[in-house]
């Protein structure tokens, strides 16, 4: 301890130990490891520095703050992106893409010029789209599929896992005749992880059994896709499916069972997509690029899959106990 006094100048020993000390140490060839002081000197000044590390959330919404106006599943990723963010000595500021009179290259030389180089790109609201930045700049993460160029490091819901085991779950509760009402704009942007498991999986049933999926935007088409096929079950991305087909006199589960392959409500039975895992996935994939200063387009695309849990409610049930609900 005396050594270490002395070698650093603090008046904790005696001015002839300290002499005696340096002289030794100069003696043997001893000089100061540039890295590590450097790394003491940063460690003394970050205790004191209470504004944490810039990562920007880029959106190319309508609208700008459009996806902050009610609860939905970007809003789910970016409160948890900012607290796991939070948690690891960053911050997350919000970048419109669409501000009038913005560029790529100006919002690139905005983050630059204010010390961001981690970007989370937030879902696109159409699929199939691209942006172009000064990406060699910046460690960039992207949420799912919406996203087709530039081919970033990306973290989503596990949509095709999840199909499997929400049809899997209605198997063991006794459905045999299962159809799919999907939003074909939808399934598009999950770049029809949706749709394909689901026809995967209709190969175990009985050939008599396999319904064609119900690809359409409006309601409307239900009652008469469900009196040409009868199915047992809907299985659908949409909310709104077992009220409407309430209202239209259908007895939800009793006559015919939903499920959803979005649900965390007490009254839909479903998957839920465990939303916050996904923006945690985000941000940690993301801050792992800037440690290891990885830049610009990754030669091979990593993509990180957050698996669905399976949520009880109220539009199944048992169909060989007809009172029973799950």
């Amino acid at each position: 301890m005396a050594v270490s006094y002395a070698l650093r100048g603090l008046q904790k020993v005696s001015p002839e130990l300290t002499k005696r000390i340096r002289e030794t140490a100069a003696s043997l060839g001893y000089a100061p490891d540039p890295m590590l002081s450097a790394l003491i000197a940063y460690r003394k000044e970050a205790s004191a520095i209470t504004k944490a590390c810039p990562l920007a959330w880029l959106s190319d919404s309508p609208e700008d703050g459009q996806w902050r106006t009610h609860r939905n599943f970007i809003l789910s990723y970016y409160e948890a992106a900012c607290g796991r963010a939070s948690e690891l000595g960053y911050h997350i500021e919000y970048f419109w893409l669409k501000e009038p009179g913005m560029t790529p290259s100006r919002m690139s030389k905005i983050l630059y010029s204010r010390g961001i180089t981690g970007l989370l790109v937030a879902p696109r609201p159409q699929a199939r789209g691209h942006l172009n930045l000064e990406w060699e700049r910046f460690s960039t993460v992207t949420f799912g599929y919406s996203l087709a160029r530039p081919r970033f490091h990306m973290t989503t819901t596990h949509f095709s896992a999840l199909t499997v085991q929400l049809m899997r779950k209605l198997s063991s509760l006794g459905y045999r005749r299962p159809g799919m009402f999907m939003n074909p704009f939808h399934d598009e942007r999950m770049d029809h992880n949706y749709v394909a498991p689901f026809l995967f999986e209709q190969q175990r049933l009985e050939k008599k059994d396999r319904i064609p999926p119900l690809l359409h935007a409006s309601l409307e088409m239900l009652p008469e896709w469900i009196g040409k096929y009868r199915p047992d079950c809907i299985v659908t991305d949409n909310e709104d499916v077992g009220d409407w087909l309430s209202e239209k006199g259908f007895k939800i589960p009793e006559e015919i069972g939903v499920g959803h392959l979005q649900s965390n409500s007490v009254e839909r039975s479903g998957m839920d997509h465990n939303f916050p895992a996904v923006g945690v996935a985000a941000v940690d994939l993301l801050i792992g690029q800037l440690q290891r200063n990885e830049r610009g387009v990754p030669s091979v695309r990593r993509c990180l899959l957050i698996e669905g849990t399976w949520h009880p409610g109220k539009t199944l049930r048992r169909m060989n106990l007809p009172k029973t609900i799950v």
